[in-house]
Order: C-alpha cells, then sequence, then structure tokens
C-alpha cells in the first residue's frame, strides 16, 4: 500500500514539473525574443514595456498555469490599441481595442485588420475611421518586434 501511494506521488510530482518545463519553455521561447534589454518592469501589474514618444509597447509573459500571454502597443493620445497573441503551440491571433465616444470595441482581426467577422460592419467602419493610427501602431511594432512588416493600404484589408 505505502508503495502504491508512493508512486502515485512520484506520478503527480512529475506531471506538475513536466507542466512547469512545459509552460517555462513556452515563456521564453515565445516572449523573450520581445522583451528586449530596453523594456523596463511596468509599474503596474505584471509585464515589461518600453516608451517610444507617445506611444508604449507592452510584452506580458504569460501567468503561471497558462500558456497565454500578449503583446501590445497604445497611444497615450490614441483611443486604439493592438493586442498580439503570439503562441508556441498554435497560429498568432491579433485584436484592436478602439474606444469610440463612450463605448469601446474588442475587436478580433487577421494579420492585415481584416474583421474575422465579416457581418460586423460597426468594426470595420472603426477600423476604417482609425486606419491612420493602425497604420502608426504597425510600424512601431514592426520597427520594435520585427512582426506586422506588410505595408497595407486603405481599403486593402
Amino acid at each position: 500500500m505505502k508503495k502504491k501511494i508512493s508512486i502515485l506521488i512520484t506520478i503527480f510530482i512529475s506531471m506538475i514539473a513536466l507542466y512547469t518545463i512545459l509552460w517555462y519553455g513556452n515563456s521564453q521561447l515565445v516572449f523573450s525574443k520581445y522583451e528586449k534589454e530596453d523594456f523596463q518592469e511596468s509599474p503596474v501589474g505584471s509585464g515589461k514595456i518600453k516608451k517610444i514618444g507617445e506611444y508604449v509597447l507592452i510584452v506580458k509573459k504569460p501567468d503561471y498555469g497558462t500558456f497565454t500571454g500578449n503583446l501590445g502597443i497604445t497611444g497615450q493620445n490614441s483611443n486604439v490599441s493592438i493586442i498580439i497573441w503570439p503562441s508556441l503551440f498554435k497560429d498568432t491571433n491579433y485584436g484592436l481595442i478602439i474606444g469610440d465616444g463612450e463605448e469601446v470595441s474588442h475587436i478580433e482581426v487577421d494579420e492585415k485588420f481584416s474583421v474575422l467577422d465579416k457581418n460586423n460592419t460597426v468594426a470595420q467602419q472603426l477600423i476604417e475611421k482609425n486606419w491612420d493610427e493602425l497604420l502608426n501602431q504597425r510600424k512601431i511594432i514592426y520597427e520594435n518586434w520585427g512582426i506586422l512588416g506588410d505595408e497595407l493600404e486603405r481599403g486593402k484589408n
């Protein structure tokens, strides 16, 4: 009986260790390349930030127990933010947060900022209205992280 309990405990501890190794590997392999030496600890919450003029780049590694972290950019004088969810195990996902007056919209998009929900005409209008700001943020993302690099033209998304 003691031997069975010992085996169960060993299996349980091994599973926790394996999960932790996978989580740590994901965190390091996916997110460390985005945390350049000029990023600093965020004064609020977890993650690291870098200020570039009026913009702030954010790297948020996954919390323990999750495999999802994100990259983001926002402008201090902007109502637009781009969120990127890179992953080791699946495709990268993209999202936008766009404020319009008192409402804030969370919009899932592809890498060319095309709305995934083609029936969401409000989201498409918000993207069109904020296209220049999105391109500015996209350029900063490319210059700092090397992603979202192809040029986009208005109306071609």
